[in-house]
C-alpha cells in the first residue's frame, strides 16, 4: 500500500485518545463563577458532573455508542453483525468482508467531530439546564459556530415531535424578541421585518411570481363579492362533487377560454380545488387557529422572558427551534435524559444545509408551562 492510500482498518480516534493518554491531559475548569459571572451556577454544577463521569474522548464515544444500542452494530457495506471495536473507536471491523465502517453512519451523529460536545449539549438538554451558545462553546470546547449548531440540531430533533403538541400561535405573537437578523431578513430593515416579509409572501406569492416584471401591479379581486356574475355563478355551481370540465360549458354553455378565466380567477382567490382528469370542486377553507392576546396567554409570556434572559432575542427564522428548547426545558417528564436520548437513536440523520433551510411557519406550535 503505497502512502498516500487510506487504510480501511484507520481510526482517527484512536489518535486523539493515545495523544490525551500520552500527554495526561487535564483541563482547568473553565467555567469557574468567579471569572464568568454570567455562567449560572446550575450550568456549572451539570458542567463538572459531566467531567467527573466523562474524563476522556473515548468515554463520550463509548456512551453515544450505549444511546444508539447493539442493532448499529453492524457493517454498512455488507450488513453483517460479525464485527469488532476497539473500546473508545467508532470504527467498526467487520470480520466478512475485512473493511472498516463508521458506528455512526446513518444516525444523528453522522460525521461528527466532537463527540464530547454532541455527549455534553445531550446531558445539558436533558436535564433542563438553561444555557446559550455562548456559554456552551467553553465546556465544549468548540467555536461559537459550531456550539450553535450542535444546539440547533438537537432542537431540530425535539421539534419533530413538537408538531403533535398542544396549540397552534400566530407567530407574530413573538415579535417583541425578533432582534437577530437571518438569511430571511431583508436588507437594511431592523429583524421583526422578517415577519412582515413572510406574512405578505405568503398571501401574494403567485401574484408576485406573475407580475413582478411589471411596471403597474394589476389589481387583482381580493374576495368572491369583487368578481364578476359569471365567477359567482361558477362558484354557487360547484360543491364536493366532482364536476367535469365539458359538463360546465354545456352547463353555462359560454366558450372555453371564458370559462378558463373564470375558473383561473377563482384559483387564484383559493376557492376552487382542480382534480385529475379536469374536474372541479369547491375547495373547503380550514379554519385558521385562533390567535390569542400575548398578555392574557401564560405560556407566550413565560417564553418571551426565557428568550430575553438566556438568549437575548431571536431571529424569527429560528423561532420554532427554540420554542422546541422552551418544551424541553419545562416538560420534564417528557424530555428527561434518557428520552433526549432515545430520540437522537430514532431520529435520522441531520445535514447543516436541513438546519441552514428551516424557516419557522406562520403557524407555530406552543406548549403550556410548568409541565413536570
Amino acid at each position: 500500500m503505497t502512502n498516500h492510500e487510506k487504510n480501511s482498518f484507520e481510526d482517527p480516534d484512536q489518535f486523539d485518545n493515545a495523544h490525551d493518554a500520552a500527554n495526561d491531559i487535564t483541563y482547568e475548569d473553565p467555567y469557574a463563577p468567579v471569572e464568568k459571572p454570567d455562567y449560572p451556577v446550575e450550568l456549572i454544577v451539570a458542567c463538572r458532573e459531566f467531567d467527573a463521569k466523562f474524563k476522556t474522548n473515548a468515554d463520550c464515544i463509548e456512551e453515544l455508542v450505549k444511546i444508539l444500542g447493539k442493532n448499529f452494530l453492524y457493517c454498512r457495506y455488507c450488513n453483517s453483525r460479525e464485527v469488532r471495536r476497539n473500546f473508545g473507536s467508532r470504527t467498526l471491523i467487520c470480520f466478512a468482508c475485512r473493511r472498516g465502517s463508521s458506528v455512526f453512519t446513518d444516525t444523528v451523529y453522522d460525521s461528527i467531530k466532537k463527540p464530547r460536545a454532541w455527549l455534553l449539549a445531550n446531558w445539558l438538554i436533558g436535564q433542563g439546564v438553561e444555557f446559550n451558545s455562548n456559554q456552551f462553546r467553553i465546556p465544549a470546547r468548540v467555536a461559537y459556530s459550531s456550539a450553535l449548531t450542535i444546539i440547533k440540531k438537537l432542537a431540530f430533533i425535539i421539534k419533530s415531535d413538537l408538531e403533535n403538541e398542544v396549540e397552534a400561535i400566530g407567530s407574530n405573537m413573538f415579535i417583541s424578541v425578533f432582534n437577530k437578523r437571518s438569511s430571511q431578513t431583508p436588507a437594511q430593515e431592523h429583524p421583526c421585518a422578517e415577519q412582515f416579509a413572510m406574512e405578505k409572501s405568503e398571501a401574494y406569492l403567485e401574484d408576485v411570481e406573475e407580475d413582478r416584471f411589471l411596471d403597474d401591479e394589476p389589481q387583482r379581486p381580493k374576495c368572491l363579492e369583487e368578481l364578476g356574475e359569471f365567477e359567482n355563478a361558477l362558484y354557487e355551481l360547484l360543491g364536493e362533487e366532482k364536476i367535469h370540465f365539458d359538463d360546465l360549458i354545456r352547463h353555462f354553455q359560454c366558450q372555453v377560454g371564458e370559462l378558463c378565466v373564470a375558473i383561473f380567477e377563482l384559483n387564484m382567490l383559493d376557492l376552487i380545488e382542480r382534480h385529475g382528469g379536469d374536474y372541479y370542486t369547491r375547495k373547503t377553507k380550514q379554519a385558521k387557529p385562533a390567535v390569542p392576546e400575548s398578555s392574557n396567554n401564560p405560556s407566550i409570556r413565560d417564553f418571551l422572558d426565557f428568550v430575553r434572559n438566556i438568549y437575548h432575542g431571536i431571529s424569527r427564522k429560528c423561532l420554532h427551534l427554540y420554542l422546541a428548547l422552551f418544551w424541553s426545558k419545562n416538560h420534564r417528564v417528557r424530555w428527561n435524559r434518557s428520552a433526549l436520548a432515545e430520540a437522537c437513536r430514532k431520529h435520522p440523520p441531520i445535514k447543516g444545509k436541513d438546519v441552514l433551510s428551516f424557516v419557522t411557519p406562520l403557524i407555530v406550535n406552543l406548549v403550556g408551562q410548568n409541565l413536570y
